[in-house]
């Protein structure tokens, strides 16, 4: 509120008011009528600086916690075609993350970021809708006005940013390591995961610039296909990315592993990998090399001593509800390598059963009876086995590991929607790198976040409760917020912020954002903790 001043024939006239924004323009409401000024020169010596001081007193009562709310509205009001008045506070801790790792502003002055319009607000923009959910980028676009910092890029500008971000992927990730560090001091990598992830994807896209979209895998040729591989630190944060071909042989892993070591600086790296041909000599060679391997053990040409130990009931360990099941079992592996010497390999078998991987096995193999030539056992169904190096890692530890195949899957699918009829000509190849950095960046904020939340919740829990953290527009700059879960007050105690509350305003909501880049700055480093 402010005290506004109108002159009217040679008189000053008082009234208090109060800004605010509607309809994409900024209105006044009058809050109360006070009069001519000099009408109360007989009771105050500066009848201005009185009614100032009068207003100072009413914003401050009305900046306290438990300050009443008084809001009207016609019984007919109509909402404006093609407005969308809401603010998303979600979208907002997002960008906070996004900002604190370097990316808004990374953008400034970079090689091809000339005549672009406001190309770090487009990538923040970006990066918070795939940190809360896969869209595609006309989608996000439709909700630009909910997006809590304001943006003047159209959507065709974000096309034509794509380039910039594909010509400094490589920089970007080393530039998001260096703030990550400086934040919570992550410092040298002794070991690793190297994540040889599931998504595999195809690379060939139309011919011409701008056109075409990323064509399905098993409409590709083998040169085409590609697969994501995410490398990982012991604390669950990622350090940089590698989109490989997608049908490496055993020499191609390896040398993955090897670079791979070598970029980062790690003493070992531990291969976590799905299906993969000559799993045997994959994990005697990289154990050899003096790194470890987290490998899937496909049951149906499993050795029948190994298919007997995982059909005994004898020795699991049960959930309280009966769904899930585990066991283990040490053993050395004894193999002549290729100098002639006998050596031997310690190696922990680790068996799960799950009841809905179970029911789903089942049904795949309904639909498909062909599939019960290949000798697979039935009684196996829900059964899935992993062999492991990590023999000193606990059960759950290696499952969650293992696990990490499927988690770094869903961030970095392609959304066909983005590669149709763009808006602006891109580089097929330009879009798909600049798709992954996008995505690798909003997978780094998101774990952050999950990391300072102490990884109580998983990535789809956090994101939901973000995604559903909007406010909808009552009248004036107030707002109506009515989603709270034990992850929202999870954030709201990691961040310092009121994320509870019922009604705020859009100045509140500023001031959360604010605080919430507060404290991701000043938090105090892991390695002080």
């Amino acid at each position: 509120m402010h005290l506004k001043q109108i002159k009217r024939n040679g008189r000053v006239y008082l009234s208090v008011v109060q800004n605010y924004r509607e309809g994409g323009k900024t209105r006044t409401k009058t809050i109360e009528t006070i009069g001519y000024a000099d009408a109360f020169a007989d009771r105050y010596d500066d009848p201005i600086a009185h009614f100032q001081e009068y207003v100072a007193k009413l914003n401050e009562e009305a900046r306290s916690e438990d300050a009443p709310v008084s809001l009207s509205f016609s019984r007919n009001a109509q909402i404006e075609p093609g407005q969308n008045e809401g603010v998303h506070l979600g979208a907002g801790i997002a960008a906070s993350y996004i900002e604190a790792l370097g990316a808004h502003t990374f953008f400034d002055g970079v090689s091809g970021s000339q005549g672009l319009a406001d190309p770090g607000t487009v990538f923040e923009v970006l990066a918070c809708a795939r940190m809360l959910h896969a869209v595609p980028k006309h989608e996000t676009w439709e909700s630009i006005d909910a997006f809590p910092r304001e943006v003047s890029a159209s959507f065709t500008d974000a096309y034509r940013a794509l380039p910039c971000f594909a010509r400094n992927d490589t920089q970007l990730v080393a530039s998001i390591n260096k703030a990550f560090d400086r934040l919570r001091g992550r410092g040298s990598v002794n070991q690793a995961l190297l994540i040889y992830s599931n998504y595999v994807f195809s690379a060939a896209l139309g011919d011409e610039a701008g056109g075409g979209r990323p064509s399905r895998a098993e409409d590709s040729t083998s040169s085409q296909l590609k697969r994501l591989c995410v490398i990982i630190d012991g604390n669950g944060m990622p350090i940089t990315y590698r989109i490989v071909d997608a049908q490496l042989d055993t020499a191609g892993i390896l040398s993955v592993l090897e670079d791979t070591k070598r970029e980062i600086g790690a003493k070992r790296i531990v291969l976590v990998a799905g299906r993969v041909d000559d799993a045997d000599e994959i994990a005697r060679l990289t154990w050899e090399s003096g790194n470890g391997f987290i490998l899937y053990q496909p049951l149906h040409s499993a050795a029948r001593d190994l298919r007997q130990w995982i059909a005994d009931n004898e020795g699991y360990e049960t959930s309280k509800s009966g769904s899930f099941r585990m066991k283990s079992r040490m053993m050395r592996h004894e193999y002549v390598d290729d100098e002639g010497k006998h050596r031997r390999m310690p190696i922990k078998d680790l068996v799960l059963w799950g009841r809905e991987f179970a029911m789903q096995t089942r049904a795949q193999r309904m639909s498909a009876p062909q599939t019960n030539a290949t000798g697979s056992d039935t009684g196996l169904d829900g059964y899935l086995c992993i062999v492991s190096s990590e023999t000193g890692r606990t059960n759950g530890t290696l499952f969650n590991l293992y696990r990490e195949l499927w988690r770094v899957h869903e961030p970095f699918q392609v959304i066909d929607a983005d590669f149709i009829s763009p808006p602006a000509p891109v580089n097929p190849q330009d879009h798909l790198r600049a798709h992954f950095l996008i995505c690798y960046t909003a997978f780094f904020a998101l774990r952050m976040l999950r990391l300072d939340m102490g990884w109580k919740y998983n990535a789809a829990q956090v994101a939901d409760a973000l995604l559903q953290l909007e406010g909808a527009h009552l009248t004036e700059n107030w707002y109506l917020f009515n989603y709270r879960t034990d992850v929202t007050d999870a954030v709201e105690e990691t961040l310092g912020i009121d994320v509870g509350r019922r009604i705020m305003s859009r100045n509140d909501i500023r001031h959360a954002i604010a605080q919430a880049k507060r404290t991701i700055r000043d938090r105090t480093p892991l390695d002080r903790r």
